[in-house]
């Protein structure tokens, strides 16, 4: 049994108070909120939910790992540092062939997250290390209503491209979605970020954790960060995973540390049994939360861009680009009407994504909310735990 060094010791024994006598315990509810506006805010001490944004305005920067690829951090930001500065918006015509990209007019596109372009990164760390994987047919980007949030509440988030299975290799036909590159781009994430971190005079300088690390992914990046988690160099290091709408790959080894699962049911890309059935597989303490109604995109920004303009895919015929057949579902699963909106489906993954993360490093004195389901009136979400 491989050990965590003991950051998961407060995790483990609010699942064992809570398991009501049994090796598993479940529960739905009905629960939803609205987000939280970005404002200056006051760090609560200690909150109630993590649906609320942090006491931390937010950064975002870009680096380039070694190897080139392109990576997106987000921290937390200095006191006063985003005063008079307009968030950032990105663009997904970013991720297009360049000769598509010439035919989507400026602004037309963008996406408006709650992080400032290169602003000051608060001096109060070092923050905790999370790594986000995104999933096919996408882009570093795809989560900032997740990734922003975690940096709002003292995390460092690095988020790499990855270009074997990213929204630039599926459009231009050469996609071959190689697990094993995948891996290699979060690995080449995480020397970055310790690059940066040792860095004499780095915008980064001494403001990652890097002795504490966690990895997200959503969809492929499920598997990509259950990969990582088991490499034998960098496995080691992991505290922590959380597979967002995604399930392991046939023969996958699932890592002995606590985990963390989500899905929607509405989910036709990945059907929500495949995410139980690898929650049900994974070791001791472990996490499970469905919401109902809510598709494959929930756990991403990408229903909202262009919502105004019927979105992404009437985007794309509006500015006579052609999107590939193996595109149109991962680019809709979520957004129908009939589904549960997005937006009403982060508050609670913020919530309970950063709770975790947060019980696992032992930040909080005791994990806040991770079995309160009825905290989200109005959404109906199921539970599911199992302590060590």
């Amino acid at each position: 049994m491989r050990s965590n060094r003991g950051l998961g010791v407060l995790f483990v024994s609010a699942l064992a108070v809570s398991a009501c006598g049994g090796s598993d315990s479940s529960s739905t509810a009905a629960s939803s909120t609205d987000r939280a506006d970005a404002t200056t805010r006051s760090a609560p001490a200690p909150p109630s939910s993590y649906r609320q944004r942090g006491p931390y305005e937010v950064g975002v920067r870009t680096f380039a790992s070694t190897d080139g690829n392109l990576v997106e951090v987000w921290y937390p930001a200095a006191d006063g540092a985003t005063e008079g500065r307009a968030r950032d918006v990105y663009s997904l015509a970013s991720w297009l062939p360049e000769n598509l990209r010439a035919q989507v007019p400026a602004d037309s596109d963008g996406y408006e997250q709650d992080a400032f372009r290169d602003v000051e990164a608060s001096t109060a760390g070092p923050f905790p290390l999370v790594l986000f994987s995104h999933g096919f047919a996408s882009f570093r980007d795809q989560s900032t209503f997740l990734t922003t949030h975690l940096a709002s509440w003292g995390m460092v988030v690095v988020a790499p491209d990855h270009p074997s299975r990213g929204l630039l290799s599926v459009i231009s036909g050469n996609n071959p979605n190689d697990s094993d590159l995948s891996i290699a781009d979060l690995k080449g994430a995480l020397a970055l970020a310790e690059a940066e971190n040792g860095e004499p005079d780095g915008p980064l300088t001494g403001r990652v954790d890097v002795e504490r690390i966690a990895a997200i992914g959503h969809s492929a990046g499920g598997w990509t960060v259950l990969g990582l988690a088991s490499d034998p160099d960098v496995g080691p290091r992991v505290d922590t995973y959380v597979s967002l709408a995604s399930g392991a790959l046939s023969g996958q080894t699932l890592p002995d540390i606590p985990s963390l699962f989500m899905s929607g049911t509405d989910d036709d890309i990945v059907e929500p049994s495949r995410t139980l059935d690898a929650y049900t597989e994974a070791p001791t303490p472990k996490r499970y939360y469905s919401f109902a109604g809510a598709g494959h995109l929930a756990f991403s920004d990408i229903c909202e861009i262009g919502a105004d303009k019927g979105g992404v895919l009437a985007l794309a015929e509006a500015f006579g680009i052609e999107v590939p057949d193996a595109l149109r579902a991962p680019a809709s699963d979520g957004c129908s009407p009939d589904e549960t909106p997005p937006p009403k489906v982060w508050p609670a993954i913020d919530h309970f994504v950063t709770a975790h993360l947060r019980a696992v490093w032992g930040i909080d004195a005791e994990p806040v909310g991770l079995e309160d389901v009825s905290e989200f009136d109005g959404l109906t979400i199921e539970e599911r735990h199992s302590p060590r």
